[in-house]
């Protein structure tokens, strides 16, 4: 996918919702940009809900994404990214949801990220089964996967103790290098 824009996108779904697209395997996605609503529960994104094994460059989402997840993510580009690479992107506007919630990537696996970044504000809420939610500005969870060159710039709150203004929380196997956040947590 190339060369897309897709404005006041207003989406309600339940599974891999995203603004510009819902699942995406071994897929190339370069400077596509959405704008608007998205509401989903698990994995749930501003221009990906999830993402198999694909690259996104150049891309931008300005959505508010609300989710109300047990197992994904809830991200301002992307809910959930596995095996995934992200560069020169970025997303603003407005995240909310539970578990796993970041301004670009909720939940991101064995993924990359460079020279990106959010300006979105994030909010972590507990779920039904009062399970704590893992909060950042950039990314919620990361687990295996780096993150460079990238900052965010947001304001992070967490119903918990994970809650970060980079990354909320870092699992085994993860780099952080030349990055930062602003902002408050």
């Amino acid at each position: 996918i190339k060369n897309i824009t897709v404005a006041n996108v207003s989406m309600n779904g339940k599974y891999n919702v995203g603004g510009l697209v819902g699942t995406t395997s071994y897929s190339t996605i370069d400077n596509a940009h959405t704008s608007g609503r998205v509401f989903g529960v698990t994995n749930v994104g501003g221009l990906i809900g999830f993402s198999l094994d694909t690259t996104v460059t150049n891309s931008d989402s300005t959505v508010d994404v609300y989710g109300r997840d047990s197992i994904g993510g809830i991200g301002g580009l992307i809910g959930k990214a596995y095996m995934s690479s992200i560069s020169n992107s970025h997303a603003s506007g407005y995240v909310e949801g539970s578990i796993s919630v970041g301004g670009l990537l909720g939940n991101a696996i064995s993924t990359t990220v460079r020279n990106s970044y959010s300006k979105s504000d994030v909010k972590g809420i507990r779920d039904d089964s009062d399970q704590d939610a893992i909060a950042g500005g950039l990314i919620g969870l990361m687990s295996a996967s780096t993150v460079s060159g990238s900052f965010a710039d947001s304001r992070v709150y967490g119903e918990n103790d994970m809650a970060g203004g980079l990354v909320g929380s870092a699992m085994s196997g993860s780099i952080i290098n030349n990055s930062y956040a602003i902002g408050s947590v």
